[in-house]
This record gives structure tokens, C-alpha cells and sequence, in this order.
């Protein structure tokens, strides 16, 4: 079988939406299916520079596209989904005319994977698999209108841009001319109109990479408790509710030793760090920089929980390494984490409760998972679950 991938990110050495695209690529070459492969022409180099470390795949056909120099100027202008959009046509006249020649059997849209952007390789005419695609979490505007103003305007800017997708001829287009749609959440499919819903599945944009597992260590009440956060430093996060929760650690479970460790960079690390002092724990976090992944690997097997209250990640490649790392996840029943994490490898807080309560349950999680009877038991599930979730698996399952 002959199959196309549309992957306008799909770059080696990097993370997120480039990552997604790359793993795509690779996993789909491992196939007995011919594989092409359509991205950006400013991917080249590195997709080259890859290949000439590591042998190509035989059955690999790479073809870059990108929109004319001149209009560059609408990614800085406009930002980056109109730019986005008129790719997206543009890449689909580009196959279109080579599909007249080579007669492709199946066309995949891999990335951008997010539910609000449309793809147009359905009108190729052959059979047409979109997504996996996120971004359809929203939470609960209880937790939302509690956010300062800057990040509380743009969570509710993008909660109008996901009510419009049912609206939004172009998606209509992109769902109608799909024969499978798969989506990353069950909020994301609640944002495809009822119209379409037959097609859609439920699936993971990400998966696990090979990662080094070390060694479990049994906690004691003497011990310091190590809590772990890596993300950007936005609201939407959840970081906030990290802070928060270390206050009623230190009101309702004296007898523990914990710290909060954050790992990463963001415009509202100051806020957040004011918000640290104001409520005074701030003693008890340590913040850092992003940092390579081989640095990581040293705070996923030196620290204990990790906390990642997030309010609309679609996947969470974070929390895929911490259970790789046998760390126990907490985590909100919101997006991609909430459908990673099973209730023997950490626990999913219902989003519906007031923030105060959320904290208090991530308190009281922390302290029932650090008991020695439980956390062996969490660390070992954690190390299961994350294999259970590989790429083999994702691609050949949709493939």
C-alpha cells in the first residue's frame, strides 16, 4: 500500500508537534507500506542531516513543501494559522498532482495535530484518516475566571475559537471527506458536530519513546517528598495549583517533608513566583530552566510524584517519561494525561470540583501515594502503563 503522511512539523531532535510528526514518519517506515512523506521545506536540513547519521528507510519518500518566500511575511504579520491554512492548500494541490502519477492508496493529516485546523488531502478522493487531533479541552470556566486577566482572556478566546469548529466550513469539509477521524480526548470529540461522530475514535497524538527506567527507592515519613512539574510556565498548566496545593501540605500533613520542583520557562514565571511568596511556600519550590533531556532523566529518578494539574493538554509527553521513570502521576480528568494515567498508576482529579478542592485532593493524594504500602505498588503500574503505550502500537493501530 501506497500512503501519503501530511506532517507540516516533522523534525528529529525536538519536541511536541515536530516530535509527533517524526515519530509518525519513522514508526510508518517500519511498515511494509510505501511511504511518503509531505513537510515543510524549511524541515530539510535536519530531516538530512538525520539520514546521514542513520540509514534511510528503503521503502521513505520525503517531499518538502512550502508556501512562496514572499508570503513569510503573514506567519510574523498574522501569526502563525493563516500562514498555516494557506499551507495546507497549497500542500494539497502540490499531492493532488503528484497523486495523478503515483495513485497513492491512503492519505494521513499528522500534523498540525489540533482540532480547529482543517486539512484538505480528503479531497484526493481516497481514503482519509485525520488526526490524531487535540485540542478540544476546555475546562471548567470555574477554574478559568480565577486566572489573571491576560491568560483568562486567552482561554476564553480559544474556548469561542472551539465552539466555532462546528460552525467552521472548512473543518465541515475536513470531517466530511474523512473516513476516520481520531481525536486525542473525549472533549475533543464532544467538538466535532454530532453529524460526524460515527468516524470518530479516541487516540493518543504521542507515545512512548525508548527511556531508561531506574531504579524505584521505598519512601519513608522522614524522607523528603519530591514533587515534579516540567512544563511551560503558563496558567493553563496548572502551575498555579501546584503552588496552591503545597498550602494545605503544609497546614493538614505537617509530618511530611515535601518540595515542589518546576522545570521550565514562560512569560508568567514572575507571577507566578509573587503568587509563591504571597502564599508563602515559596521556600519550598526549587525552579529551573528547560534543560536537556539527559538532565531530565537525573529529576524524573531523583524525585517521587509527579504533579502535572494541567487544564487542556492534549497529550503530555511529560507524563509519559515520568511513568516510563516508574513515577506515579496526579493529574486533572481533562485531556491527554487523563487518558494516559490509569487509577493503579497515579490518580485523575475531577476538574468539576472549586479550585480549593482540587488542591486539597492533590494534598491528600500525595500523602496517600508516598505511604510504603501504596507507592511500590503506584512506581511498578507507572513502569506498565508506560509501555503499554508505544508508537509501534499508535501507528500500526491507525495505519
Amino acid at each position: 500500500m501506497r500512503v501519503m503522511l501530511s506532517a507540516y512539523a516533522c523534525e528529529p531532535y525536538r519536541g511536541s508537534e515536530p516530535s509527533v510528526g517524526w515519530n509518525w514518519l519513522l514508526e510508518s517506515c517500519k511498515t511494509k507500506n510505501e511511504v511518503w512523506v509531505l513537510t515543510r521545506r524549511n524541515n530539510k536540513d535536519i530531516i538530512e542531516t538525520y539520514f546521514q547519521e542513520n540509514e534511510i528507510p528503503d521503502n521513505l519518500t520525503l517531499i518538502y513543501y512550502d508556501l512562496p518566500k514572499k508570503l513569510m511575511f503573514l506567519k510574523k504579520r498574522f501569526g502563525i494559522y493563516l500562514y498555516y491554512l494557506l499551507w495546507q492548500i497549497g500542500s494539497y494541490l502540490s499531492v493532488r498532482k503528484l497523486h495523478k502519477t503515483t495513485s497513492f492508496d491512503k492519505v494521513h493529516h499528522v500534523t498540525f495535530a489540533t482540532i480547529r485546523q482543517p486539512s484538505f488531502m480528503g479531497l484526493l478522493g481516497i481514503p482519509f484518516i485525520y488526526g490524531p487531533a487535540g485540542g478540544g479541552e476546555s475546562p471548567p470556566y470555574h477554574l478559568i475566571k480565577k486566572f489573571p486577566w491576560r491568560p483568562k482572556k486567552s482561554e476564553l478566546i480559544r474556548n469561542l475559537a472551539n465552539l466555532f469548529v462546528k460552525f467552521d466550513p472548512l473543518m465541515h469539509i475536513t470531517f466530511f471527506s474523512a473516513n476516520k477521524i481520531v481525536v486525542t480526548s473525549e472533549q475533543s470529540k464532544n467538538i466535532v458536530p454530532r453529524f460526524y461522530r460515527h468516524k470518530v475514535v479516541v487516540k493518543l497524538a504521542i507515545a512512548q519513546s525508548n527511556y531508561v527506567v531506574p531504579s524505584v527507592k521505598l519512601l519513608t515519613h522522614e524522607d523528603t517528598i519530591k514533587l515534579l512539574f516540567i512544563g511551560r510556565f503558563e496558567y493553563w498548566k496548572g502551575i498555579h495549583l501546584c503552588i496552591k496545593s503545597l498550602v494545605e501540605l503544609k497546614r493538614n500533613f505537617k509530618e511530611l517533608n515535601v518540595r515542589l520542583t518546576l522545570i521550565g520557562e514562560g512569560v508568567y514565571k514572575k507571577e507566578l513566583q509573587t503568587l509563591a511568596k504571597v502564599l508563602g511556600v515559596d521556600s519550598m519550590i526549587d525552579w529551573h530552566s528547560w534543560m536537556e533531556q539527559s538532565e531530565l532523566a537525573e529529576f524524573y529518578s531523583s524525585h517521587d510524584v509527579f504533579v502535572f494539574p494541567s487544564l487542556h493538554d492534549s497529550g503530555g509527553m511529560v507524563v509519559l517519561e515520568a511513568l516510563a521513570a516508574s513515577m506515579p502521576v496526579i493529574c486533572l480528568n481533562l485531556g491527554g494525561p487523563a487518558t494516559i494515567v490509569t487509577e493503579t498508576s497515579g490518580i485523575v482529579i475531577d476538574a468539576h470540583l472549586s479550585e480549593e478542592k482540587i488542591c486539597q485532593k492533590i494534598a491528600l493524594e500525595i500523602s496517600m501515594i508516598i505511604r510504603a504500602e501504596n507507592y511500590l505498588n503506584y512506581c511498578e503500574n507507572a513502569r506498565i502503563r508506560s509501555q503499554e503505550l508505544t508508537w509501534e502500537k499508535l501507528v500500526v493501530g491507525l495505519l
